[in-house]
């Protein structure tokens, strides 16, 4: 099965997609006319995206039967066009679960310390 993964994606998830027959096709910068190029150019029947914008055009521009959010939530993917195509949508959620929980351990219990250290730009090597 061809996948397109039209946003930043963790190497293990590609591997192990690879791993079970697909064919991955990587395309993290994709988005807006590029990801319609690459919707259409590629055709696979599976996007997989994690902040990218899924709109309605760029369904049109392929064979699209599944779109996978890699997160919680689907508010990057245009619900409603997906449904009048018969195109499934999904998610992960709770995957982030661990690194959020990680983060909590580290910070200390008032925000007052954290908040500033944020804006300033502190955790900036975190997020890559």
């Amino acid at each position: 099965m061809k996948i397109l993964v039209a946003d930043k994606f963790e190497q293990s998830g590609l591997d192990a997609l690879k791993a079970v027959g697909c064919d991955v096709i990587f395309q993290p910068d994709a988005s807006g006319d590029a990801l319609v190029a690459a919707i259409k150019q590629t055709q696979a029947p599976v996007l997989v995206v994690r902040s990218t914008q899924v709109t309605d055009t760029m369904m049109d521009a392929g064979a699209l039967s599944l779109i996978v959010r890699a997160g919680a939530g689907v508010n990057t993917i245009d619900v409603a066009a997906a449904s009048k195509r018969g195109v499934y949508v999904s998610n992960c959620p709770g995957k982030n679960s661990v690194a959020v929980a990680d983060a909590g351990e580290i910070m200390p219990p008032k925000s007052t310390w954290f908040e500033p250290k944020l804006r300033d730009g502190m955790f900036s090597h975190l997020i890559g």
